[in-house]
C-alpha cells in the first residue's frame, strides 16, 4: 500500500477496510492487495500441505 497511501483515504476497524480515492489509484491498489493476499494464502496452503506429508515423502 505504500505507493498509494498518500493518494488514498484508508480507514480500518476490526472487521473491514475502507479505501477511498480516484479510480486510477483505487483499482491498481485493490489489484495489488488482492495479489499480495493470494500469494500469502498460496504460501500458507503449500506449507500446510507440506506439513501433512509423511516424513519419508519430504
Amino acid at each position: 500500500m505504500s505507493p498509494y497511501r498518500d493518494r488514498l483515504q484508508v480507514q480500518t476497524d476490526d472487521i473491514s477496510t475502507l479505501l477511498v480515492g480516484a479510480p486510477e489509484v483505487l483499482f491498481p491498489a485493490m489489484r495489488d492487495l488482492f495479489v499480495a493476499a493470494a500469494k500469502q494464502q498460496a504460501l500458507r496452503a503449500a506449507c500446510h500441505d507440506f506439513a501433512r506429508l509423511p516424513r519419508r515423502a519430504r
